[in-house]
């Protein structure tokens, strides 16, 4: 689900609407939506909260030490903010994050053939529109430098002492005809990627992490692949935690399928679930995991698929084309058109947009996306539309957000959370993964990660 940093800018940011993590809201059905082993709620070692990829990670870590988990999962199934829906339109969308980077090392790369998933590493294409014709050679140029200057000023704003928005570096004084793609430049570069308007973008986190090519998708779906991940694992979806007390000798954690005691906890769940209260401690939190869970609110991209017939002129482009269109502030959208080779036109919008859309029916989002579609290719664009759905990640209630996107000036608020609470509760995610937060395999780093302090804890 990664920024780029130091001094890479045009390379990365150029794909950015099709190649991050982009995450999207719960849907209806999905492939890793299948019965999973609905564990008795018997004592274990240690309890795992959240069922996403830190979570699945981290149970399969502690089992192989030789300790018995429970992980309870809040939503009726498991893969937190990487899903993968078949029933809305009957073939693999991936709601959550689509794409694997890296592709040549990544841990997840390797389960996929592990288990004998469809690893294809993607092409992807950028295309730029003015007023809904493509754009010149010359435009395409302008942007180009447009991309590149907000990036080294970013980056030169990160080496400052002092972590500021990245709308305060801005650049300045450049040619007009260059100026004019700055907005397109910061949507790519703020909302479409890090899921937070150039205001609440810190420069020092951006810097910090890293994206690598090649990156590549999995045929039958990302959270497909995950969900493999819980085979064998002892869990129970439907079960909200509601409490975790801590004690000298252990912890109980209160559920709404009933209490479990443990040794240890491990708490997976989103940084914005954490703010929200959902969770209550015993002991409270102290003031620094407090200070860093405020520090670290849920930036949001959303998609917005929508399903054409064959010859639609929307998709009348490449597989994982991204079309960009020139706008006039940060707000903007993206589309990336035949995703995998999948009949789609799934529109990325971001930032303060996919939070004011996230409050609104499915269907103003839907209509939303085919209007900005049809502003982009022309009024038959649209032609051949089948059905749509919008994601929800925002509103829901097991997520509420896309990825931890720290505050200017909380930079280190991801490290603050690596610290126990009262010795036996532990906390792992994309939001404490470092140079690979917002991204799959850095949940799953985290989610080892912790998994091996907790081993260690349990031996002393």
């Amino acid at each position: 689900m990664l920024g780029c940093g130091g001094d890479q800018t045009k390379t990365c940011f150029m794909r950015h609407p099709l190649s991050r993590r982009h995450v999207l809201g719960l849907g209806l059905a999905s492939a890793v939506a299948r019965p999973v082993n609905a564990a008795p709620l018997q004592n274990p070692d240690v309890v795992i909260v959240g069922a996403g990829v830190a979570g699945l990670s981290a149970s399969r870590v502690l089992t192989a030490g030789g300790r018995s988990i429970l992980l309870l999962e809040a939503s009726p199934r498991v893969g937190g903010r990487v899903f993968t829906d078949i029933a809305t339109f009957g073939v693999p969308f991936d709601r959550g994050a689509a794409w694997i980077h890296g592709a040549d090392e990544n841990v997840m790369a390797r389960l996929a053939h592990v288990y004998g998933f469809d690893v294809v590493t993607e092409e992807q294409e950028e295309t730029l529109y003015v007023n809904g014709a493509r754009a010149t050679a010359a435009d395409v140029e302008n942007y180009n430098q447009a991309i590149d200057a907000l990036g080294e000023a970013i980056g030169e704003a990160a080496h400052e002492e002092d972590d500021v928005a990245a709308v305060t570096a801005m650049p300045k004084d450049l040619p007009p005809d260059v100026a004019a793609w700055l907005p397109t430049a910061a949507a790519a570069i703020g909302p479409l990627d890090i899921g937070v308007d150039l205001e609440d973008f810190s420069v020092q986190d951006w810097h910090d992490r890293e994206d690598r090519e090649p990156i590549a998708g999995v045929r039958q779906g990302f959270g497909t692949l995950v969900g493999r991940m819980a085979d064998g694992v002892a869990l129970r979806v439907n079960a909200r935690v509601t409490r975790i007390s801590a004690t000298r000798n252990g912890v109980e954690v209160e559920s709404t399928l009933g209490t479990v005691r443990a040794k240890a906890a491990l708490v997976t769940v989103s940084t914005g679930v954490l703010a929200a209260g959902a969770i209550t401690f015993d002991p409270a939190l102290d003031g620094e995991k407090q200070k860093a869970i405020v520090g670290l609110p849920m930036g949001l991209v959303s998609k917005i698929a929508l399903m054409f017939a064959k010859g639609s002129p929307a998709l009348a482009f490449p597989e994982n084309t991204s079309i960009v269109p020139k706008v006039q502030d940060e707000r903007g959208n993206a589309f990336l058109i035949n995703p995998m080779n999948q009949p789609f036109a799934v529109c990325h919008i971001g930032g303060s947009l996919a939070w004011d859309l996230s409050t609104q029916p499915q269907a103003v989002a839907i209509d939303f996306a085919r209007d900005r579609l049809r502003a982009i290719l022309g009024s038959n664009a649209d032609r051949g539309f089948r059905r749509g759905a919008a994601t929800d990640w925002g509103a829901s209630p097991y997520t509420l957000g896309a990825y931890a996107a720290p505050r200017p000036g909380s930079v280190v608020a991801r490290a603050k959370l690596d610290t126990p609470h009262a010795e036996r509760v532990f906390f792992a995610g994309e939001a404490q993964a470092g140079s690979r937060s917002q991204s799959v395999e850095g949940a799953y780093e985290s989610g080892t990660r912790m998994a091996q302090e907790i081993l260690r804890f349990l031996r002393r």
